[in-house]
């Protein structure tokens, strides 16, 4: 199993707001695949994950800088370093690099991007929305099951994922996207010490955690030497 990564060099062409940037990142991808003849982003499947830009400033992305696209399928990496250079009213892709990812243990981790969990009727998991905290680990445990029975062709029916959990806010995040709001939370974890666990987890970085990952990079994973549960963010 294996993931593959890269690292998108971009210089932006107007500043723009930290709450849109997913947005403008998510159009750029699915203009540029239509652009290739792929249609994917039309179907109900797994594609890809995307983080944020990089180093925001004072809650704006200008001037040059970059973001990461991972995916398990190799045709949106080759259609990607097929062109280079390529550009929208938003942005100019100005670099790649690429990075194949082996299967590895990932023990814990950060999303980068909120993690979007929806309930009934399309509403999303917040505290004031559910509260059920075994739900949103439920959620994101079978979500991944979905994910990596998709890759390996096996048929996992349950396992045992997520040994700790924080939620890094107080209130949700709200992401814009075609003048709807999504919300969602960023968290820190650990997962179990076992076998589908780690697999899970691998699963997680190449596909993004929980739901919305191709369509605003939902659940974009970082790893980190150790879960810190300090103080959560606003």
């Amino acid at each position: 199993m294996r993931y593959f990564e890269l690292k998108i060099d971009v210089e932006l062409k107007h500043r723009i707001y930290h709450k849109s940037s997913l947005e403008v990142i998510s159009k750029f991808l699915a203009s540029y695949f239509m652009s290739k003849g792929d249609t994917s982003h039309l179907e109900n499947k797994f594609k890809y994950v995307f983080s944020n830009f990089n180093n925001p400033k004072d809650g704006y992305y200008e001037g040059k800088t970059n973001f990461i696209f991972r995916s398990f399928d190799k045709k949106y990496i080759d259609l990607l370093v097929s062109s280079i250079m390529w550009e929208d009213k938003f942005l100019r892709v100005e670099g790649i690099k690429f990075r194949e990812v082996k299967f590895r243990e990932y023990k814990n981790f950060i999303t980068l991007n909120p993690v979007f969990v929806t309930l009934k009727n399309n509403r999303f998991w917040t505290y004031k929305e559910s509260g059920d905290i075994l739900l949103f680990i439920d959620r994101l445990t079978n979500n991944l099951i979905k994910k990596y029975n998709f890759i390996s062709g096996e048929n996992v029916t349950k396992a045992d994922f997520i040994g700790y959990l924080k939620f890094k806010n107080k209130k949700p995040f709200k992401v814009r996207y075609k003048d709807k709001d999504f919300f969602g939370n960023k968290i820190i974890a650990s997962i179990k010490d076992n076998e589908i666990a780690k697999k899970l987890s691998f699963v997680g970085f190449g596909y993004g955690l929980g739901e919305k990952n191709a369509l605003i990079g939902g659940g974009f994973l970082k790893e980190i030497k150790s879960v810190d549960f300090g103080d959560e963010d606003d």
